[in-house]
């Protein structure tokens, strides 16, 4: 049914959310296309990945880890973790509110397309090196539960 102005409410909130997930795209990207003059990774991102293992399966930082991977799991929390005031910050927290309230198969194609995304070449060998720590953290740890248990 058409509102006061002749437009379906359907397809009028279908072209905003479609509008919101560009500008969600753009932005969770964002972390990806600039070139990075850092040479370390994140602060505490070993431990945010550790944490984001643990939560939820709807949580969106999980669905972008589960179902994008570690590149898109790296963006999302690159996009999300700052606590800095800044221009803008307030219209981006807001996107990140409407990231949240989508159903979990969107934030999971989000996730998808961040993960094909193309990335700038000073960011990719960090997002390896980031991704290798990961495994040989997730290695030591399976090795020290089962060392553990062999002492028992």
């Amino acid at each position: 049914m058409a509102d006061q102005r002749g437009n379906d409410p359907a397809s009028t909130s279908s072209s905003v959310n479609q509008e919101s997930i560009g500008h969600l795209i753009a932005l969770l990207s964002s972390p990806l296309t600039s070139e990075w003059t850092r040479k370390r990774a994140p602060y505490n991102f070993r431990k945010s990945f550790r944490t984001t293992q643990a939560l939820a399966t709807d949580n969106t930082a999980r669905i972008f880890l589960d179902r994008g991977g570690f590149k898109a799991w790296i963006a999302h929390h690159l996009t999300t973790a700052g606590q800095a005031h800044f221009n803008g910050r307030q219209a981006r927290q807001q996107l990140i509110e409407e990231l949240d309230n989508l159903p979990v198969e969107e934030r999971a194609r989000i996730a998808k397309t961040i993960a094909d995304s193309s990335i700038h070449p000073s960011v990719e060998g960090l997002i390896q090196s980031m991704e290798q720590q990961t495994l040989e953290t997730r290695a030591m740890a399976i090795d020290t539960v089962g060392s553990k248990r062999r002492r028992e």
